[in-house]
């Protein structure tokens, strides 16, 4: 039997500086998504850019979307990083294990990615830290020489 299609309803949020940049991305990321492949928008409400307390804006739309099967909502996830999701229908879901396993694997391969980034970054920060410190070691020698 093939799974019915999923509709279910994300909330996607920008935040940033100055409001109208966030304004635009959050209409470049629904643009993007509504010509998503097998990909069905059925709702969309966008919200107002809002000045939040640390004084950057934040902008947010709901979209409500039918995609064929789990393996494309779970993509839609994993691509558009929603804020929440809700799965509106059907209320009873099976899902592939090799959907599953297919997308954990993908995720897996990005964390990988992210940690490697990651352990590059703090390297890097290790030798600039030792570099400035050599550097400070120089500049104190100079001013020495020079009170002299």
């Amino acid at each position: 039997m093939k799974n019915p299609k999923i509709v279910a309803r994300i909330i996607t949020e920008v935040l940033g500086s100055p409001k109208d940049y966030v304004e635009k991305v959050l209409q470049d990321i629904l643009a993007k998504f509504e010509k998503e492949k097998d990909v069905k928008v059925i709702d969309k409400v966008v919200y107002d850019a809002e000045q939040q307390k640390n004084k950057l804006w934040s902008a947010f739309a709901e979209i409500e979307f039918e995609v064929p099967d789990i393996k494309k909502l779970m993509y839609v996830c994993f691509d558009y990083t929603p804020s929440t999701i809700e799965i509106l229908e059907p209320a009873g879901l099976t899902i592939d294990s090799n959907d599953i396993m297919e997308f954990l694997n993908d995720i897996l391969s990005k964390i990988h990615q992210y940690a490697m980034v990651i352990k590059n970054f703090q390297a890097n920060t290790i030798v600039m830290q030792r570099e400035m410190q050599a550097l400070k070691q120089k500049l104190a020698e100079i001013e020495a020489k020079s009170k002299k």
